[in-house]
């Protein structure tokens, strides 16, 4: 710890697949770019059902005066070309939205793969950094010129350039902490 400041331990290698398989398995647009192809899917099949032939029973009363005739009418119809426009437009829109949600899902990927590589390259720069050596330093430097064998001029020299490397690592670590977030967005 610095000044109170807790660091927070850097992961020293990060799983891509199950990252991967967390955050596209909660990605919200995905998902509903997923819903939209079955919901596609399923209109596909009920216009293909609609070219199936069909037998139809229906009952007859007749009304005119002096018919008591009544009887059951049973007929058949077959589609041949009612519905063959419908199909194709059912078949366009179920690739049209699988088609969408393929690109959804790659640039998801990609945004990922990048994220990922950012993060990785961030925390190999953070790894660098040895903040209990910096403090230690600067305690040891305190304490050289309260024994007067180092001038208080010396000290902040030395103390200026550990600052600015402290400084380095919080704002490594702060992007770190950004790119993590916008990877796990989903999970916040």
């Amino acid at each position: 710890t610095f000044e109170g400041r807790e660091y927070p331990t850097i992961p020293t290698t990060l799983d891509f697949e199950a990252l991967c398989d967390e955050v596209l398995g909660q990605d919200a647009e995905l998902k509903a770019a997923e819903a939209d192809t079955r919901a596609a899917k399923r209109n596909l099949t009920v216009n293909r059902q609609k070219w199936l032939p069909k037998l139809e029973i229906g009952y007859r009363r007749n009304t005119g005066e002096g018919s008591k005739e009544h009887g059951f009418l049973v007929g058949g119809s077959i589609p041949l070309f009612s519905n063959r426009r419908q199909v194709r437009m059912a078949q366009a829109q179920s690739i049209g939205t699988r088609l969408q949600a393929d690109e959804i899902r790659l640039k998801a990927e990609a945004a990922l793969h990048s994220g990922f590589n950012e993060l990785q390259q961030l925390g190999r720069a953070m790894s660098v950094y040895d903040q209990p050596l910096m403090t230690q330093t600067l305690e040891l430097l305190k304490e050289s010129v309260k024994g007067g064998e180092l001038s208080v001029t010396d000290y902040f020299v030395e103390a200026d350039q550990i600052y600015r490397n402290l400084q380095a690592y919080m704002e490594l670590e702060c992007q770190y902490q950004k790119v993590a977030a916008t990877l796990y967005k989903n999970r916040l």
